[in-house]
């Protein structure tokens, strides 16, 4: 009887373990947020450099541009922001999550603003080794009549920790018998865990077969010729 209760303790460490990421209701310090149906980020480009050995002299810079419902903004210089990057390795029987960033940038210190562009510097990186953000409102062209969503622009820096991604994470799935596929994942929110997820938006990288509609506009991620540089990217509207 002990034997069997250890084992079904196992079973479900590892079934947690293998589910615990946001979207599915199950949020922990590699999550920042609970994914919005609205919030997105579009023209979004994810660039990790120094990839080969030694680990943790790896840059991250992730920009693009940020959509919310308008009367969800809180000001990131007074309320802050989050964000998170992790790498997952998936098969048939089970997904690898390995957590690089998990930041939760507070309001304050650090932040400057000015007519609609906000800008956050650390030397030190010490919210999960981000060194700046810049985020700007933009107008959104075309201009679609009726459409309640702000636009900003963004770029987030990390340099001061270790993100060690490896091709497997960037694999892409290209047809049911693929024995093993990879993502990274992304999500940013305005202000503190208080202002709740109304903001979060999450993205992933590369698409994969067996992902929701929306991602499948993601183009598969690449490396460079020296082997340095992995970047992702999502296609333009």
């Amino acid at each position: 009887m002990l034997r069997a209760m250890s084992i079904l303790l196992l079973l479900l460490v590892g079934s947690a373990t293998s589910r615990a990421f946001c979207g599915d209701g199950i949020c922990d310090d590699r999550d920042v947020c609970e994914r919005s149906t609205i919030a997105d980020t579009t023209e979004a480009t994810l660039r990790v450099r120094g990839v080969p050995l030694p680990v943790g002299d790896e840059r991250v810079r992730f920009s693009g541009r940020f959509r919310f419902e308008s009367s969800d903004f809180v000001d990131p210089a007074v309320a802050g922001l989050r964000f998170s990057l992790h790498g997952e390795i998936s098969s048939d029987a089970e997904t690898q999550i390995t957590p690089m960033i998990a930041a939760r940038i507070p309001g304050g210190a650090g932040w400057r603003s000015s007519n609609g562009r906000w800008h956050f510097r650390d030397a030190k990186g010490l919210n999960g080794g981000i060194t700046t953000v810049t985020l700007k409102v933009i107008m959104p062209a075309p201009l679609v009549p009726g459409d309640t969503r702000m636009s900003l622009a963004y770029r987030i820096d990390a340099r001061r920790g270790s993100y060690a991604v490896t091709p497997d994470m960037i694999q892409q799935r290209e047809s049911p018998s693929t024995p093993s596929w990879g993502k990274l994942v992304t999500q940013m929110a305005l202000g503190s865990t208080a202002d709740g997820s109304s903001t979060c938006a999450q993205a992933a990288f590369p698409a994969s077969i067996t992902d929701p509609p929306n991602d499948l506009f993601t183009v598969p991620c690449e490396r460079d010729r020296r082997g340095d540089t992995f970047t992702c990217s999502t296609r333009r509207p």
